[in-house]
């Protein structure tokens, strides 16, 4: 039976069985070196959404920061790109998609041939993949290749009888449910779900088969042009690999580069694509503050509050950094302020001003040395004190950043970290 499937669409069986290979080879490596499944499905190629700790003053905390993304990629390892497809979370994935790859999947085959429906599947495991990585998204699984099918069988059936009696519209109406349901399981924070793909993925086959197999299929330049045009892949999957649009990208980059100066302008760019990276502000203006230059990173801390007034690191980062300045640098801090903030450059300094919870301070203190508890409601935040020896992270001293494997949460095919 199962040979006779295989004979009867070899593409579409040779990919399920690689799936189902890939699977089983992590679990018996898992298994075998005693490790969590996914810590051992990376070492198999997939793409993986990776955090690095977060850094704030200097120390770096366990909890993830805003850095995420597919640091294996960015890196260059842009031969994920295809292999993530045959990757699944867990055998419930793995099962949903076998059965709807083989039910399309042998369908598409049957009315176009093997050899066409390789050259169909090969970018049809990619692009949708592609799509995901544009927004800096980790993706698992064939569901965006499955869409891709479901589009194709679509538009085909008007122009098949045949297709159409093995493909009934209750099967299409049923696949196009799916992808809606996904889009709103999304959407209510009920389940994530490569939407972004499947959408790609089904657009894709759609787009292939009209032009292909559709009313034009009897126009050969049009066929050759089409499949021609896959040669913008080539630069595609360079962007892709380097999407210099997204602000994460460029903040990894700085942490791994190891010129300071460079790392600094890295870091820049990260905040000009992308305003709201708290973490990004914050390294950038450690950079500053540790040449000393307490002015710049005056002025990189109060722009970040600017563009994320609610988070907790900056406004702690500029009430440490405005302790440090001298009479002067405050009246230059204070014109700084307001050339950002305009007329409420008087509350926010009055924030800045203010004293931190003591109960936050106690605890961070006893995190470190474990000292008596002291009443600190009566400090004065306006005395200088002396700046304390800072650790930049990307110098060339430092060790490299560990990061954080602990990528379990890809439950689902294309959920975003």
């Amino acid at each position: 039976m199962a040979l006779r499937w295989i004979r009867l669409a070899p593409v579409t069986a040779e990919s399920l069985i690689i799936c189902l290979a890939v699977y089983f080879g992590c679990v018996f490596q898992s298994f075998a070196d005693h490790e969590p499944f996914s810590e051992a499905q990376r070492g198999w190629g997939p793409i993986c959404s990776l955090h690095l700790p977060a850094i704030h003053d200097g120390v770096r905390r366990s909890t993830d920061s805003e850095l995420y993304g597919p640091f294996d990629v960015w890196s260059g390892e842009w031969w994920r790109i295809p292999i993530t497809a045959f990757h699944h979370s867990n055998f419930i994935h793995l099962a949903l998609n076998l059965a709807a790859a083989w039910y399309l999947g042998h369908r598409l085959e049957q009315r176009w041939g093997s050899f066409a429906m390789a050259l169909f599947l090969i970018p049809a495991l990619c692009i949708p993949v592609m799509s995901e990585l544009c927004f800096g998204n980790a993706v698992l699984g064939f569901s965006g290749a499955i869409c891709a099918m479901l589009g194709a069988l679509n538009v085909l059936r008007p122009f098949d009888d045949e297709l159409a009696r093995s493909f009934p519209s209750e099967a299409s109406e049923f696949g196009m449910i799916m992808i809606v349901l996904g889009c709103l399981a999304t959407a209510f924070d009920l389940y994530p779900c490569a939407n972004i793909a499947h959408l790609t993925g089904f657009c894709y086959g759609s787009l292939i088969a009209f032009m292909i197999g559709g009313p034009f299929q009897r126009v050969f330049l049009l066929r050759i042009s089409v499949i021609l045009a896959h040669v913008w892949l080539l630069p595609a999957l360079l962007l892709v690999v380097h999407p210099y649009w997204i602000g994460r990208y460029h903040w990894y980059q700085a942490t791994c580069e190891k010129s300071p100066q460079r790392a600094e302008k890295i870091l820049e760019r990260a905040v000009k694509c992308d305003s709201s990276l708290a973490g990004a502000w914050l390294l950038w203006s450690q950079f500053a503050e540790r040449r000393n230059d307490l002015s710049e990173a005056w002025r990189r801390l109060v722009e970040g509050m600017s563009n994320s007034p609610s988070s907790p690191p900056l406004m702690d980062s500029t009430r440490r950094l405005w302790r440090h300045l001298d009479s002067r640098q405050r009246r230059d801090a204070e014109l700084a302020l307001g050339r950002v903030f305009g007329r409420r450059s008087a509350a926010w300094l009055a924030q800045i001003r203010r004293q931190a919870s003591v109960e936050r301070i106690e605890s961070e203190e006893e995190s470190l040395i474990s000292p008596a508890k002291v009443d600190l409601s009566a400090w004065i935040l306006d005395q200088k004190i002396e700046l304390p020896s800072w650790k930049v992270v990307g110098e060339p001293s430092d060790p490299p950043l560990k990061i954080n494997k602990d990528h379990g949460d890809d439950a689902a095919e294309g959920e975003r970290l």
